[in-house]
């Protein structure tokens, strides 16, 4: 990445092999706005939306489009038209599009609803970006490394005995895990879940990222280390440790203040398991999705909550817990360029 002068900032040196995962990650955020350029280009995704949105209510001209705010701008004209069709078409109650050109964005608008109270979704409006936190993440170990604070091919356990308990692993093969493979999903950390406390062998009021991590070196290897490539959440629960091992601060803390910030990136952060405690700009979640009510993770309770707030925001933290708007992600995405 380099300025509009010509010169490459500081701390954002890149090699050829980390270059590729930053490639990959641009990728994977542009991977979010496909749909409405897909559906631009080609109108048959919005005419069969559209129909098969209409045989499932049969009345089709009963349909309002969604709020729009946002400053309008006439050159993304077929994008109101395009998101507003989507998401009439697939009961979206509300979302947020940006586009940027030459690190400026262009567009930024809010569709529809963002709690039950009917607020309109603003430009601004925060959403949680599940599994693409993963590449916040991603981003904050590769700076790590290229101010020499952290060696890649570290084997993972050696960072981790400084905060986590690493007596008695089972299995021998973690001693050769790096922070590497945990970045490139190849460690063969076991892909099962640990979000839920189903899942674990723990108390809900345990439930915390140093203790899912224990949970985690409790279980066997899957296969290997560098044998194979699977993707899962672990590997990246992991990594948030790493960031408090080596830094000193809370994982949130050091990616918004060291990674972020210097974006010009103020607002992104990690998301609330309680629709009532949630940033002033994060919407509400799973509205008009139908949700069940599940028992909550996190908690002593007995008291269903619904799906969306049944799990712990930050026991999730590193591998899919923040919340951004869609300004936020572009922003961010061009730094990846």
């Amino acid at each position: 990445m380099r300025r509009r002068d010509g010169r490459r900032p500081r701390n954002f040196l890149v090699s050829r092999e980390e270059s590729t995962v930053r490639i990959r990650c641009a990728w994977l955020v542009l991977a979010l706005l496909a749909p409405s350029v897909l559906a631009e280009e080609n109108p048959t995704v919005t005419e069969q939306a559209f129909k098969s949105k209409k045989e499932m209510v049969g009345k089709q001209e009963a349909m309002v489009g969604p709020s729009i705010t946002g400053r309008g701008v006439p050159e993304f004209e077929s994008f109101d038209q395009v998101i507003s069709g989507l998401m009439l078409a697939w009961n979206v109650a509300g979302g947020s599009v940006a586009v940027a050109k030459d690190g400026r964005i262009l567009y930024a608008r809010g569709f529809g609803i963002a709690d039950e109270q009917g607020a309109a979704v603003q430009p601004d409006s925060m959403f949680r970006i599940a599994s693409v936190s993963k590449l916040v993440t991603a981003m904050a170990i590769l700076k790590l490394s290229e101010e020499g604070k952290l060696d890649l091919d570290t084997p993972v356990v050696e960072v981790l005995k400084k905060k986590v308990a690493v007596d008695g692993i089972p299995d021998p093969r973690w001693k050769k895990v790096t922070i590497r493979n945990l970045l490139y999903h190849n460690s063969g950390v076991t892909a099962q879940q640990f979000w839920h406390k189903k899942q674990l062998e723990i108390s809900p009021e345990k439930l915390n990222p140093e203790e899912i991590v224990r949970c985690i070196l409790r279980k066997k290897l899957d296969f290997d280390p560098g044998s194979r490539c699977i993707y899962n959440n672990s590997n990246y629960m992991i990594l948030g440790r790493v960031i408090e091992v080596v830094t000193g601060q809370t994982y949130e803390e050091h990616v918004r203040q060291n990674l972020l910030r210097p974006m010009g990136i103020r607002n992104m952060r990690i998301g609330s398991a309680d629709k009532n405690q949630r940033h002033p700009h994060e919407v509400q979640h799973g509205l008009g999705q139908n949700l069940p009510f599940q028992e909550p993770a996190h908690l002593t309770q007995k008291e269903l909550v619904p799906a969306a707030y049944s799990f712990s925001m930050d026991s999730i933290d590193a591998s899919g817990g923040w919340v951004a708007s869609a300004a936020e992600i572009v922003r961010f995405a061009t730094f990846l360029s």
